[in-house]
């Protein structure tokens, strides 16, 4: 996923925030990859317009596709916040952790949806109707693959 973003001060470039499916994040600011410092949190080093330098924290928001990211002690909001409920919901799918890694992949993945899915501009029925399909998908998708597996193995 790829967030786009400019500091509420003068001179500061567009900051573009790359994050992958499996937590690895890039910084790039007027088109070219931000340093990324080796002091506590980690943070990525851009300059400003008018020359000054600024540290961006990226932070990983556990099981949520957003990063959460602080310039200067303030939080920058990339993306709505979802309510107590929408991660109530979204995070059905994550049952299927008990069911062990293949579970747990899908459970993360149809979450990691779900969140994408809720934070979507779109009426709510919509968006509850693509989460219950996300949601129900993978019981079934997981119900499949445990079944194969187990008929494959023979038990």
């Amino acid at each position: 996923m790829r967030f786009k973003f400019k500091l509420q001060e003068e001179g500061s470039p567009e900051i573009e925030i790359e994050k992958s499916f499996f937590g690895k994040v890039k910084v790039y600011y007027n088109e070219k990859e931000a340093e990324r410092l080796n002091e506590k949190g980690k943070p990525f080093l851009i300059r400003m317009g008018d020359g000054k330098e600024k540290k961006i924290f990226v932070q990983d928001v556990y099981l949520d596709y957003v990063p959460k990211v602080i310039v200067d002690g303030k939080e920058i909001n990339l993306a709505r916040k979802l309510i107590w409920y929408e991660y109530l919901l979204g995070g059905i799918p994550l049952i299927l952790i008990s069911g062990g890694m293949i579970g747990a992949l899908i459970g993360i993945l149809g979450v990691y949806l779900n969140f994408m899915v809720m934070r979507a501009r779109s009426f709510t029925a919509i968006k509850a109707l693509y989460v219950a399909g996300i949601t129900i998908f993978s019981f079934l998708l997981y119900l499949v693959i445990a079944l194969t597996l187990q008929s494959l193995i023979g038990r």
